[in-house]
């Protein structure tokens, strides 16, 4: 495959990676970054499908701790139940709230050490004229440490930017016992990509790149024991698990939003 250069990624980029944000009325809380998986053209426009990582979506949890912040400070039960809250992804300069997640089946609300599976996949659809380039997946071709790849994303939430660096190792099934003690906790295994691209929080949930232009990962934590020990998931595997719709299920935002207002107010009164 041919490489690209890194302008030309960073262009690509800048129509296909999007930032995604908590928020409750105009305060926002949290945020990661995302990427287009593929579109469809409906009726209403282009319909794009995107992937970020599942602990990015769960960021939408938080907002049970600020209801009930909220409360403490006087805030009358009612405020907490209609104020705007959720998550929404910036496209350009318009923010588009997220109606569900489609994620691993059973994961979503594990505790974020318990998880296996750490992505999701969400869309929106915007006009027929918006410009639609974006990276394919790499579905099948082998990834080798030492090869060069980027990283894509909103880091601490700032404008969008590239790094690069080289793969470090790629997990197969059964590796990562030693990274395990260490305290790296359960996301090695076969999903596991090790590199020294530069990743922050607000990266979390964009693309990895091959030089060649294709995505072969999601970019999703560093440890910070360490200098530049940062991982992705690999995407093939995510392909190969997201083949069996049977390991998948939708969770809606909004109904989740209302039940973390009333758990919050129930946990005020009764204590």
């Amino acid at each position: 495959d041919t490489p690209q250069d890194g302008t030309v990624l960073q262009s690509i980029g800048s129509e296909s990676v999007f930032r995604i944000a908590g928020f409750c009325g105009e305060q926002e809380l949290g945020h990661g970054s995302s990427f287009i998986l593929n579109h469809e053209i409906t009726s209403d426009g282009i319909k794009l499908w995107c992937l970020t990582n599942l602990h990015v979506a769960r960021g939408v949890l938080n907002l049970h701790q600020f209801f009930r912040m909220a409360l403490s400070n006087g805030a009358p039960e009612q405020f907490i139940k209609e104020i705007p809250a959720g998550l929404r992804v910036h496209v350009g300069g318009t923010a588009i709230p997220i109606d569900s997640f489609i994620v691993p089946k059973g994961e979503f609300f594990k505790p974020e050490h318990e998880q296996h599976l750490d992505f999701a996949i969400f869309s929106f659809t915007v006009p027929l004229d918006r410009q639609t380039r974006y990276f394919p997946i790499n579905k099948n071709s082998p990834i080798s440490a030492g090869s060069k790849a980027y990283a894509l994303g909103y880091p601490l939430s700032m404008n969008l930017s590239i790094a690069d660096g080289l793969i470090s190792r790629v997990y197969e099934d059964g590796d990562g016992d030693a990274e395990r003690k260490a305290g790296a906790g359960i996301k090695f295994w076969k999903w596991g990509i090790q590199h020294n691209i530069a990743i922050n929080g607000g990266n979390s949930g964009g693309p990895t790149i091959s030089e060649s232009g294709f995505v072969i990962g999601i970019s999703t934590f560093g440890l910070v024991e360490g200098d530049l020990l940062n991982f992705s998931i690999n995407a093939s595997s995510i392909f190969e698990f997201i083949s069996d719709k049977s390991n998948l299920e939708e969770i809606a935002i909004q109904p989740l939003v209302k039940k973390l207002a009333l758990r919050a107010a129930e946990s005020a009164r009764y204590g």
